[in-house]
């Protein structure tokens, strides 16, 4: 049950657009936004490397962002500077392509 309650107060949180549930790390990397939607994650250069090329095949535009603590990487495809414009992008690339893409707030 508390985790149903968990759930139901995310969801609430997301649909209120506040961003108290977003996963939030310090990145680094050729963008310089405050909200990134990520697709997949990696700490293996050349695998991400292989993503992008993936998704560049698909006509899809994506980029990757490092974590600086972790080094992990986040292979990313849309950035945005409030929460609500991001929470949009998410929507777009979860009904097209992506169905487990998340957002990642840079701190």
């Amino acid at each position: 049950k508390k985790k149903i309650k968990d759930d139901v107060d995310i969801l609430n949180s997301l649909s209120k657009g506040r961003d108290e549930y977003v996963y939030r790390s310090r990145l680094t990397g050729i963008k310089s936004a405050k909200y990134f939607v990520v697709v997949a994650s990696y700490a293996n250069t050349e695998n991400a490397n292989s993503k992008i090329s993936s998704l560049s095949k698909e006509n899809i535009n994506a980029f990757i962002m490092t974590e600086v603590n972790s080094d992990i990487l986040r292979i990313c495809v849309e950035e945005g500077q409030t929460f609500d414009e991001i929470l949009h992008k998410l929507n777009n690339i979860r009904n097209s392509f992506e169905p487990d893409a998340w957002i990642i707030r840079n701190e």
